[in-house]
């Protein structure tokens, strides 16, 4: 199984290590900017980790998933500012654009476009969270416990 971006309860949001977006949601959480390399153009996959853990379950309870490598991913790709522009508006913080850093540049992949065609068609599963929804129930579980993930 292949995930891409995933985002949700209890994930990583101290570091940009393990992706920008939990990391903007930490950030935001704390109401600081979220910092956007150029005109934050370039598209992305995002998932809540509920649909992603659907997926996994999904593909571990069925003969067809054996041999095969799904991506358990959103129905569409949208760009880094609206992911910033979506998690500034639900959660907090706001955006600030940059110019891109030449050590970022030199490692940025440009535009990441993944189907997830394939394990709709062979295991029925299609991802259930929308990114508002996805970010307030986010807030919701982090705003009891930040203190704890920071």
């Amino acid at each position: 199984m292949r995930l891409a971006n995933n985002y949700g309860p209890r994930s990583n949001i101290r570091t940009p290590d393990f992706g920008f977006v939990n990391y903007f949601i930490g950030l935001a959480l704390q109401n600081r900017e979220l910092t956007i390399f150029g005109d934050g153009g370039q598209l992305r996959n995002i998932s809540f980790v509920g649909d992603s853990v659907e997926a996994l379950i999904a593909a571990s309870q069925s003969d067809k998933s054996d041999g095969q490598v799904f991506f358990a991913v959103a129905d569409n790709q949208i760009t880094v500012a609206q992911i910033g522009e979506a998690i500034a508006t639900h959660v907090g913080g706001k955006l600030r654009f940059v110019e891109w850093p030449n050590d970022r540049q030199a490692i940025e992949i440009g535009d990441a476009v993944i189907s997830n065609a394939k394990i709709k068609a062979t295991l029925g599963w299609t991802p259930r969270v929308n990114l508002t929804t996805g970010l307030l129930n986010t807030r919701e579980y982090y705003t009891p416990c930040l203190n704890r993930y920071l």
